[in-house]
């Protein structure tokens, strides 16, 4: 949802739900800036961090992504 937020679209188009997972499963998400270049580039980190396939890669809390967020918007 937070990719959305910032791009507009979602991370993986596919013809299928079906292949929409299976492009979540195999492929590494573009970067958000990539699809909306006028978003700052701290975007990047944060959302890519926000779907990393490996759940010890992403944000523990919600409380922690709050914080990246923050920092990032001073």
């Amino acid at each position: 949802m937070l990719f959305e937020l910032v791009t507009g679209r979602a991370p993986f188009e596919g013809e299928s739900a079906e292949a929409v997972l299976a492009k979540h499963a195999a492929e590494p998400p573009p970067r958000p800036s990539a699809i909306a270049p006028d978003l700052p580039i701290g975007y990047d980190a944060i959302v890519l961090r926000a779907l990393a396939k490996s759940p010890a890669d992403r944000f523990q809390t919600a409380r922690e992504l709050r914080t990246a967020l923050k920092r990032l918007l001073r």
